[in-house]
């Protein structure tokens, strides 16, 4: 059983059916007994892939955070302009509700 704490290796062995279950109410999903079998041969091969890759030499490698070079491009948030009287009328006239020349939506908390 998949407790607080623990620390598993397969090896290659199938995983519980009761683990499946456990793993199942954690996400509160239900799950088909017909799914069970096919759910614990693809969580084995999972784990026993991650623990393929605990056997990689990654002492001389270092950490990364992000994959690329990509740098995030901010803009200033300006105002580009006034639109025009038409313009509104026009974007208004799509809203569903609206009051005054504002779109009214539901509030959000």
């Amino acid at each position: 059983m998949i407790g607080k704490n623990q620390v598993y290796c397969y090896c290659n062995d199938m995983i519980a059916k009761k683990e499946i279950k456990r793993i199942a109410d954690l996400a509160r999903i239900n799950i088909a007994d017909k799914e069970q079998e096919g759910l614990q041969k693809d969580i084995s091969k999972i784990l026993d892939y991650v623990d393929k890759l605990k056997e990689l030499n990654v002492k001389n490698i270092e950490p990364t955070t992000n994959a690329g070079k990509a740098m995030n491009a901010f803009r200033s948030d300006d105002p580009s302009g006034e639109y025009g009287a038409e313009t509104v009328a026009k974007i208004l006239g799509q809203a569903p509700d609206k009051k005054g020349e504002f779109v009214k939506v539901k509030r959000v908390i």
